[in-house]
């Protein structure tokens, strides 16, 4: 099972002031969660790409991609390259 993007939200945005022992960095952030990969890890570079074409067309500001590969994918490339080019 998987949790790293869990735990990565977690960091980022943690309540604190609630007896739980821990606190983020911003306790007013808005999450987007998606998962674009199974909980082994294993995936798809499309299903990476959907989800990110996804959270700029709902309006993330930030984007989080945790991944590690050897190989290259225009789709994936060009949906990173979008999400960039929005923001300038």
């Amino acid at each position: 099972l998987s949790s790293h993007g869990t735990i990565s939200l977690g960091l980022i945005g943690a309540v604190g002031n609630n007896n739980k022992g821990g606190v983020g960095i911003n306790w007013k952030v808005r999450i987007m969660p998606l998962r674009s990969v199974a909980n082994n890890g294993m995936g798809f570079f499309v299903d990476v790409a959907k989800a990110v074409n996804y959270a700029v067309d709902n309006g993330a500001d930030v984007i989080n991609l945790s991944l590690v590969s050897d190989l290259s994918n225009e789709s994936l490339k060009n949906s990173i390259k979008r999400a960039y080019e929005k923001e300038l």
